[in-house]
């Protein structure tokens, strides 16, 4: 696997699973995040945007992170990854995450104004419990449509874990 997509909701653990596979596979990651946000939560020209990443991307990647209205971005993601990881966490473990991580360290896959105030916490909440109920149904049309069979679906974190071990012991020696 050279080129992999990771989507699922807010806190499932999308960026945990790119950095571990990223330093198992040698593969450059990017954090869409980190590329998207623009200070006081602004957004960037949708259709700048996608042809900014899709131009990054180059022959092997690690594409971390979901922005499903960036549909040009998520066909593309789709079409050309090896394998799409879909995370489906269920949601309220989702929020059990990302309040743990409020508490946690500077992250470095998401813009310095974005780590979690009360103000991004509230707003990550909130998107949690309204906007990432309604991914599901996307993603597997996507999958249905451009995935070809390759597909992973991870509904816990021990699953995560378990292709993570597989991943680092079917790796040659380094």
């Amino acid at each position: 696997m050279e080129k992999i997509s990771i989507i699922g909701p807010s806190g499932s653990g999308k960026s945990y699973l790119a950095k571990q596979l990223g330093e198992i596979l040698g593969l450059p990651v990017i954090h869409l995040d980190r590329h998207f946000w623009q200070p006081n939560w602004g957004k960037p020209d949708r259709t700048e945007f996608q042809q900014r990443i899709i131009k990054m991307l180059g022959n092997k990647w690690i594409v971390d992170g979901t922005h499903i209205l960036c549909t040009d971005l998520l066909e593309y993601r789709f079409k050309h990854a090896d394998m799409t990881i879909y995370l489906n966490i269920p949601l309220d473990e989702c929020i059990r995450h990302v309040t743990e991580r409020s508490k946690e360290k500077v992250r470095d896959d998401i813009p310095d104004f974005l780590h979690e105030t009360p103000e991004t916490f509230d707003k990550l909440i909130e998107h949690i419990k309204v906007k990432c109920a309604t991914f599901q149904k996307t993603f597997y049309e996507y999958r249905d449509k451009y995935a070809n069979g390759k597909f992973l679906e991870f509904t816990t974190r021990e699953q995560v874990d378990n292709f993570l071990r597989f991943c680092y012991n079917t790796q040659s020696p380094r």
